[in-house]
């Protein structure tokens, strides 16, 4: 009988690691070997597949071999099941130039793609192929907020804005927005002054118009602005369900900014002017609803996560092999 062969994670999404040249992100598995005796293979290959997908078109952006000859694993028989044997594994990727998972939908045909980009992990044996999806996203729960301040000469007004330069949708979907105003002129104290925010999300896929999104649009009224300065006036939003992390890739881009504008008006003086700045942001975590996604029709993908016995809690994370040296050319 021949042996049958699974893949355990420790997790379904893998955090990409930031903040510095160089980073390195680890996978972390362990690779089931089910047999009456052992029996390993001559080989293994450990395969980190990521495709950028635009409509009906594919192509690989990352493709990462890792060849395990038999004298090279060390197989631990499972402490519950005398049949299962265990060989767990790491795979350290240089994460700066990976880009998240995300998938666009087409609104307008049900379950159809318009982009994404979908990482798979293979385990290949000389008589087995197990295909595993995975998903890669960056997180910035630690970001600072941004401060931006200056005055409009020509309009008299001191301004400070204070907002999140990076939102995590992992954690957490809302936002809030400070704003202080103060006039540097007699005059502006008769004015009023209406507040607009928006957040932008702009896709770009090759070969398509850009796309702009409004995940958020907000409106306040402040009729004496001066009293901001003391007591800011804050905006509080909530995303849109249809938010996107932030990515750039070959074919496919993400961006987000954040517009927020000053219309003041004048009734006595019967004036109006405006003013609009624009600052770009960031928006990572996990997108959660995601739909794994094969492009492969003769490799079965498995949707939900594999149960581990006791003795596989992905065991002793301590004692996965790097399988940084076994990696092809």
């Amino acid at each position: 009988m021949d042996s049958q062969y699974s893949i355990v994670l420790d997790k379904p999404y893998f955090l990409l690691e930031e903040g510095q040249s160089h980073a390195y992100s680890n996978i972390y598995g362990v690779i089931q070997m089910n047999s009456v005796y052992l029996q390993p293979p001559e080989w293994i290959d450990v395969q980190l597949i990521g495709t950028e997908i635009i409509g009906k078109k594919s192509q690989i952006i990352v493709n990462d071999i890792y060849r395990i000859s038999n004298h090279d694993i060390e197989w631990t028989i499972d402490q519950d099941n005398d049949f299962q044997y265990n060989f767990p594994f790491n795979i350290p990727i240089e994460s700066e130039n990976v880009p998240s998972s995300f998938q666009m939908m087409d609104p307008n045909k049900q379950y159809s793609i318009l982009g994404g980009i979908f990482y798979t992990l293979q385990v290949i044996t000389p008589n087995q192929k197990i295909t595993r999806p995975i998903h890669l996203y960056r997180s910035h729960v630690s970001a600072p907020r941004r401060v931006f301040w200056g005055i409009s000469n020509k309009l008299k007004w001191q301004y400070e804005l204070e907002f999140p330069q990076i939102f995590d949708i992992t954690s957490n979907r809302s936002g809030l927005i400070s704003i202080r105003l103060r006039s540097t002129c007699y005059r502006n104290t008769s004015e009023s002054c209406l507040i607009g925010c928006q957040l932008i999300q702009s896709v770009h896929l090759e070969g398509s118009e850009n796309q702009h999104q409004l995940l958020m649009t907000h409106t306040h009224l402040l009729i004496t602005p001066n009293t901001s300065w003391k007591q800011p006036c804050q905006i509080e939003f909530d995303l849109d369900d249809t938010v996107l992390p932030t990515v750039i890739s070959h074919r496919i881009g993400v961006t987000h900014s954040i517009r927020i504008t000053f219309a003041f008006s004048n009734l006595l003086e019967r004036t109006n002017h405006s003013m609009e700045f624009t600052f770009p942001v960031r928006i990572g975590g996990v997108e959660e609803r995601i739909d794994y996604y094969s492009s492969s029709k003769d490799v079965t993908v498995s949707r939900s996560s594999s149960t581990s016995s006791r003795g596989t809690d992905i065991m002793s994370l301590d004692s996965a092999i790097d399988l940084t040296s076994f990696k092809a050319n």
